[in-house]
């Protein structure tokens, strides 16, 4: 058949069926070439890694890509449960002039798409081969390279907990000496079948040399929806440098950024932050064992900050020291907390961070609306933080000794076994449930959490049971000579002021030489009331920034009965007025009381004596107030001067048994 096309155009046509056949053939005997030769292949590439490797297949694809499928590293010779990451897919982007021409393998990109891994066996790999990987990146070739990592995921699955998934993007180019480079990082929560939480992304980008001195970072930027960092540093097999800050933005307002000159950067408007990480100085040196942290300081919100401590490997732990010249989080010049220090080391084992510790806080004295402290030391001591259910953190700790200083007193309090409950969920306000020993007793309550800026807003009910008294010696001085089964109900506010507010009840015990009843025992005569029994003790308690006090007062026992409110106000100040009612059986056995019973016209159960106190703590003021005590007083003995007895009731007490 005549065909009828230019015989130009069938030329072309010819030509470029021909070389079509040409390329599929190519391509096929490489690949043949490439099945035959795989395990060489996969040799050369075990010999230019540092741990092993395996390539399921080996394909070449037009123009010039070879495609690695399964490629497996692992971190001990090939086998089950050996795998640090299964890479999906490899596309390695070569030059062919420089093959053809130059009879060189020019590897001009390099992308790993999907590797999967585990996360924990990912995370020794890296500490266990730390400086061959730093080797491994300083001996790449010196040529404009591109890296890519797409879809990366490393699994953690935890006993009884969610999977959770972290996602990574990275996108690297090496020319020469300089790289650049950006990324992206997520994590995702598989809380149920078809049920994802899908954690805000972190973007970062970077750039620095290589050299065979070490990596130097010139610029790295990390930010997010409310995370904005710009960090410089360098790093080598033996030391690591970095400074830079931080800033956090918890108010929701949006980041203001500003282009600047340099290649596109971006600058930061503070004053979207309310959380300012500035000035960070930090070295790290890199030893077999661990990691020691030589120095780091930096200044948060204007407060300086400096640490010193070593991360250990076997088992991973961390000890540290932290100290700080610490007002406050508002950026303001004045501030209720003077310094603060930690000492602490932790441990993780088993899943759960185990904590032991001192942090000793130092608060300004004499500062208008601060709080009547002048030291707070808390002692931990097994501490530990793991995650419960999936929308729970549990926070449990072996013994916790807590001490505070006002400018009069020393309180201190002993709790063991605490367990802690807190809520993870997305709610602003965070329900917490504890429950701890308390000496020889049990405290339990909840509380309820919110944060006002950088202020706890803190709700809390709890309750103590069982408790003996004299247990509570160390938080006032007077519960020593107090004996009996004790148990209380309270509330705790933090906003808008400090309050502490309950009731206490102890029953079937004995005061043994309680200072006020033993000043009644010598002033009446009534040795009896050094040590006395009481069937019980109530009372209504407060605490706030105003003064303490106890309110409600009821005493009862067989022969004495008393009942009033004692508070202390500001510059210590009493207001107090109290009910004392002795039986007449007890009255009887006083020889200062003998003489009285026989003129006192009335003969009843009890006899009242009431009296009023005042003035500063150390030096109150006694005010007799009317009484049956007194009106009896005033009818059979026409001289009595109340002013002068109000001055030397015991001489008068004398007097009147003589």
């Amino acid at each position: 058949m005549k065909s009828f096309l230019p015989r130009s155009h069938t030329r072309l046509s010819a030509c470029i069926f021909f070389a079509c056949l040409a390329i599929v053939l190519a391509t096929l005997v490489l690949n043949i070439f490439l099945a035959l030769f795989k395990n060489n292949l996969s040799r050369k590439l075990n010999r230019l890694f540092f741990k092993p490797l395996s390539v399921k297949s080996i394909y070449y694809l037009p123009p010039n890509f070879i495609i690695l499928k399964g490629f497996v590293i692992y971190k001990e010779m090939p086998a089950k449960n050996t795998e640090v990451l299964d890479i999906t897919q490899g596309r390695i982007r070569f030059s062919i002039l420089k093959l053809l021409f130059k009879r060189r393998f020019y590897i001009s990109s390099l992308t790993c798409v999907k590797p999967k891994g585990d996360y924990d066996t990912f995370f020794a790999f890296v500490r266990d081969n730390y400086n061959q990987i730093y080797n491994f990146i300083l001996g790449l070739p010196r040529h404009s390279i591109k890296l890519s990592i797409v879809r990366s995921e490393l699994r953690e699955q935890k006993k009884g907990m969610p999977r959770k998934n972290f996602t990574a993007d990275l996108f690297l180019n090496i020319e020469e000496d300089s790289f650049y480079g950006q990324g992206r990082l997520a994590s995702v929560t598989l809380e149920k079948i078809r049920t994802k939480a899908i954690s805000l992304p972190v973007k970062f980008a970077l750039r620095g040399k290589l050299s065979l001195a070490g990596l130097s970072l010139e610029e790295m930027d990390i930010s997010s929806e409310n995370l904005h960092s710009r960090l410089r540093g360098s790093l080598n097999p033996n030391a690591a440098d970095c400074k830079g800050f931080i800033l956090i933005n918890t108010t929701g307002k949006k980041w203001n950024l500003r282009s600047t000159n340099k290649k596109n950067n971006k600058a930061v408007d503070f004053s979207a932050a309310n959380l300012c990480i500035l000035d960070i100085d930090c070295r790290a040196s890199f030893n077999p064992d661990d990691i020691a942290i030589e120095r780091l300081s930096f200044s948060i919100n204007n407060n300086p900050v400096k640490l010193r401590g070593n991360i250990l490997f076997n088992p991973l732990s961390l000890k540290f020291k932290i100290s700080s010249v610490f007002r406050n989080l508002e950026n303001s010049p004045e501030g209720f907390l003077k310094n603060i220090n930690i000492e602490s080391e932790a441990i993780l084992r088993d899943e759960k961070l185990d904590f032991d510790g001192i942090m000793d806080i130092n608060l300004s004295k004499d500062k208008k609306g601060g709080l009547p402290l002048e030291k707070i030391i808390v002692g931990l001591k097994g501490l530990t933080f793991y995650e419960g259910n999936g929308r729970s953190l549990n926070i449990n700790t072996k013994g916790i000794d807590f001490f505070c200083k006002t400018k009069s007193n020393e309180y201190k309090i002993n709790l063991e076994d605490l367990k802690t409950e807190v809520s993870t969920s997305e709610e602003d306000e965070k329900l917490i449930k504890f429950e701890a020993s308390c000496y020889s007793g049990k405290l339990n309550g909840k509380a309820y959490l919110k944060m006002r800026h950088f202020t706890p807003e803190i709700t809390a009910d709890a309750s103590l049971s069982g408790l003996n008294a004299n247990e509570l010696n160390g938080i006032l001085i007077h519960f020593s000579k107090v004996y009996g089964k004790l148990n209380s109900q309270m509330r705790f506010l933090s906003y808008p002021e400090l309050s502490l507010k309950g009731m206490m009840d102890i029953t079937n015990g004995y005061l043994d030489d309680f200072e006020f009843f033993k000043w009644l025992a010598e002033f009446f005569d009534l040795p009896s009331l050094k040590k006395f029994p009481f069937n019980s003790i109530e009372t209504d308690f407060f605490a706030d920034e105003k003064g303490a006090g106890f309110s409600a007062m009821c005493l009862d026992s067989r022969d004495l009965r008393s009942s009033g409110y004692f508070k202390i106000g500001e510059n210590s100040l009493v207001a107090s007025k109290i009910t004392l009612a002795l039986s007449y059986p007890l009255m009887s056995s006083s020889s200062k009381l003998t003489r009285l019973l026989k003129i006192l016209r009335k003969k009843t159960e009890f006899l009242n004596f009431d009296f009023q106190l005042s003035g500063n703590l150390n030096r109150m003021n006694f005010y007799w107030l009317s009484s049956d005590f007194k009106n009896e007083m005033r009818r059979v003995i026409p001289d009595f001067i109340e002013r002068g007895i109000e001055k030397n009731i015991e001489g008068f007490i004398d007097s009147l048994s003589n």
